[in-house]
């Protein structure tokens, strides 16, 4: 279809049209009504945003640019999930150092949805208990002739484990009071991190309090 002249930048343009079939052998004809929009090219927005297992605040919008993500204690990663609403948009993801604030609410996950046309697009940052992380999405628009840019800000925060529990222990996904075998308790990550990997238990990742079991090819001694 194309565009009439003097289009506005971000205006978009529509076709309809009807379509009859006929039946050869009952003469019965069929119509059909079909409706095509084009797009600008000047679109800074995308059709779809989301966190895996976080609550985004407000409720995404195409023209809401900012919110808040409270993650899930067992998610480990920032994972954005987002659909373009133009193929020919260009995109890039960016998020901040990790600091530590206090913790918000806890959320539920949401559900995946789109519309199966459109494809879906993952960035994916690490993020540890407790921290804040902002992510960064910039989307600039399809046509490089209009240069437009549109930034989309998510400031996610990912739960902290209570003080009656205050290890997350990632094997479980949850928090704990003691760490499982051949993890410590790590206060200063509050969390259960991985020992050597000779060792069974240990009380820090270089000092080793019992070794694995003797095999008919390996000794361990400390």
């Amino acid at each position: 279809i194309a565009a009439p002249a003097g289009m506005k930048a971000g205006e978009t343009v529509s076709r309809e049209s009807n379509i009859y079939a006929r039946n050869p052998a009952t003469g019965k004809e069929q119509g059909y009504r079909i409706k095509v929009s084009k797009l600008s090219g000047s679109e800074t927005e995308v059709l779809e945003l989301r966190v895996k297992g976080g609550k985004l605040t407000p409720s995404f919008s195409p023209e809401t640019r900012s919110y808040s993500v409270a993650l899930d204690i067992d998610q480990e990663l920032v994972e954005v999930t987002y659909v373009l609403q133009d193929s020919g948009q260009k995109v890039s993801c960016e998020a901040s150092p990790e600091t530590l604030k206090t913790t918000l609410p806890p959320s539920r996950s949401l559900q995946e949805a789109g519309e199966s046309q459109y494809h879906e697009r993952r960035q994916a940052f690490p993020i540890d208990v407790g921290e804040f992380r902002q992510v960064k999405l910039t989307i600039e628009s399809a046509d490089p002739m209009q240069a437009a840019i549109g930034n989309y800000f998510l400031d996610v925060q990912r739960a902290s484990c209570t003080s009656a529990r205050p290890l997350f222990d990632p094997v479980s996904g949850a928090c704990a009071i003691n760490c499982p075998q051949r993890t410590f308790a790590n206060l200063e990550a509050r969390r259960c991190s991985a020992c050597n990997e000779n060792c069974a238990v240990c009380s820090s990742l270089t000092k080793c309090e019992l070794c694995l079991k003797n095999t008919l090819h390996r000794t361990y001694a400390i």
